[in-house]
């Protein structure tokens, strides 16, 4: 019988979580790969301080569909790791369930059918890094982990690794794994490899040439035999009605579309279904796209090992110059009035002045009524407004649009007003003295009154489409807009803002807040002559 002796411990320089510890004692990939490790660099501090300095990235089949792989490799290499090895693997059912076997106790059904969907779909690329800075009392595997943003869409900033990967951001499509800890590097060098390639890999922990072209080369061989999408859901329900067109049989799963498109169903697995039964011939992503935008997410519950970058006790470290924007860091701390004044680029005390302030909660602020008495109050607990902010539990005041007696004045002097949906816009409007009024979420325009319209002239902001923003779509959206500024009688001209390469103000701001009243006036002028832009 062996000795307690030889029983596998995890060193607490792995993993800040003592948990993690006990539980991959008895992890038997971890084993596997922690026994290979030993016995490549010995049971001394060498194989410790080698694991601190190494970092691992998986670009799955999703990175790869979309794309993005090389500016995921981009971002990394400019924050300071360098590419040794890499090595092309498929996930299959049993893969996808070891490697997040302690998280997958708060998914759905639906999201793991989606996962199912996606990790099998094709080639995934394994990526063997070294950090290559100063010695740090961060690991390098945790600190690559803090840069790859929250699962959750809504709290991504544009500086995260899943943003950088694609277009498409839904909450199973992550693009990106991503070892928390040392100790997660060697588990997944466990799950995804056997011995001699495991073995390969580890010979590689510390090398001091940089395989980045070497990396990029294998990428283009994996992209040149994968499908690419951008797995954007809508323009592949698109393609889907295209496909359907000239069939006869397809009534039922044109009626399904339909409600899909309007917001009426989510059941987007009886349209796969249909789809299936009908010998449609609907990309394999363009059915991931649908199927990540429409299914649920997680349950209300506490995973077995949560997803930490930086787990109790471990120090935040900012990005890297190359890396940082507007004061963006490589974690997601608590919204506070600071933290969305740097990601939304305004000055905080702007932000104060129109009423933001920080509680335990998250961020509060009240819509006011057009005369400037408060309506409900709002909680933002997200940089993003959809899934990150809603109404103070227990507030009953009216809900009325989002605005103030300042604005609706300089409304009527510049003779316009602009509608847009939520908070943030109006934010970046008021501080650039451009008038705004928000619509507290897509389905409440009902609130706007001839008081929030002073001007001869409306423009409606045609934002990106986001299912969770437009439940409906934003084109129904817009048309709905645009119908109850008529009904209330409002006199003036309606047009639809567009504004180009970007979705909204807020948006348009951050890319060159400069720039900002140039771009708009060229975008008001464009809107007002654009015949398909103006209704009414």
């Amino acid at each position: 019988m062996a000795s307690a002796d030889n029983a596998c411990r995890v060193p607490p320089e792995l993993s800040r979580v003592p948990r993690k510890r006990e539980v991959y004692a008895g992890d038997p990939y971890f084993r596997d790969a922690w026994d290979d490790l030993r016995a490549a660099f010995g049971d001394g501090p060498d194989a410790v301080a080698r694991l601190h300095r190494a970092a691992s990235l998986v670009l799955r089949p999703d990175a790869v569909a979309a794309r993005g792989g090389e500016r995921l490799l981009r971002a990394v290499c400019g924050a300071g790791f360098v590419p040794v090895a890499c090595e092309v693997f498929r996930f299959d059912r049993h893969t996808t369930r070891e490697v997040w076997r302690y998280q997958l106790n708060i998914a759905t059904r639906e999201r793991i059918d989606v996962m199912d969907m996606i990790m099998p779909a094709g080639d995934a690329l394994y990526v063997l890094l070294r950090e290559d800075r100063a010695p740090s009392a961060v690991p390098a595997a945790t600190r690559l982990s803090s840069m790859k943003g929250p699962s959750r869409p809504e709290d991504r900033s544009p500086a995260d690794l899943r943003t950088i990967a694609g277009p498409a951001q839904a909450s199973v499509l992550t693009y990106v794994h991503v070892a928390d800890e040392p100790a997660d590097v060697v588990r997944d060098l466990g799950i995804f490899f056997d011995r001699p390639e495991r073995n390969r890999l580890l010979a590689r922990m510390d090398a001091a040439d940089d395989a980045t072209d070497a990396v990029l080369k294998t990428l283009a061989e994996v992209e040149a035999r994968s499908e690419s999408s951008a797995l954007t859901w809508r323009p592949a329900l698109d393609r889907l009605e295209v496909l359907l067109a000239d069939r006869t049989d397809a009534t039922g799963l044109r009626t399904l579309l339909h409600a899909v498109r309007s917001g009426r169903s989510r059941d987007w697995q009886t349209l796969l279904a249909l789809a299936d039964r009908l010998g449609v011939a609907w990309s394999h992503w363009d059915r991931v796209a649908v199927a990540a935008e429409l299914s649920a997410r997680h349950f209300d519950a506490v995973p077995i090992l949560p997803d930490v970058g930086h787990p109790t006790g471990l120090p935040a470290e900012p990005a890297p110059p190359s890396r940082q924007r507007a004061g963006e860091g490589m974690t997601s701390p608590p919204v506070t009035v600071e933290r969305l004044a740097e990601l939304k680029r305004l000055p905080a005390d702007a932000l104060r002045r129109f009423g933001l302030s920080d509680s335990a909660e998250g961020v509060r602020f009240a819509y006011r009524a057009a005369d400037g008495t408060a309506g409900r109050t709002r909680l933002r607990t997200g940089i993003r407004g959809a899934g990150g902010s809603s109404w103070l539990p227990g507030d009953d005041a009216p809900i009325v649009a989002y605005s103030t007696p300042e604005a609706l004045r300089r409304a009527a002097e510049v003779g316009y007003q602009i509608v847009v949906e939520g908070e943030s816009d109006c934010w970046t409007a008021w501080q650039h003295g451009v008038p705004a009024v928000g619509i507290p979420g897509s389905a409440h325009w009902d609130v706007l009154t001839l008081d929030h319209l002073p001007g001869p002239e409306v423009f409606v902001q045609v934002e990106e489409d986001s299912a969770q923003t437009f439940p409906g779509g934003v084109a129904d959206y817009v048309d709905a807009v645009v119908r109850h500024i008529r009904s209330l009688g409002y006199p003036g001209r309606v047009h639809q803002l567009r504004l180009g390469a970007h979705s909204d103000l807020s948006e348009l701001h951050c890319a060159d807040a400069d720039a900002f009243g140039a771009e708009l006036d060229k975008a008001l002028a464009a809107s007002r002559t654009a015949e398909e832009g103006t209704a009414g």
